[in-house]
């Protein structure tokens, strides 16, 4: 049985920049394209809550 590995630390920035490739290149089906634009809203917030926080 294979264990799902997921990124961690800096390895989101390599996940981000592959994703960033795949859409560039088509390899992600228009159909698909609105839970990617979700999904990215959420971990943008995520990552605004986040540098609030730090900036305090």
């Amino acid at each position: 049985m294979e264990v799902p590995v997921h990124p961690r630390g800096r390895e989101w920035a390599d996940q981000l920049r592959d994703l960033a490739r795949q859409l560039d290149t088509g390899r992600v089906y228009d159909r698909d394209l609105d839970a990617v634009v979700e999904a990215l809203r959420v971990v943008n917030d995520a990552v605004a809550r986040r540098e609030r926080h730090r900036r305090r």
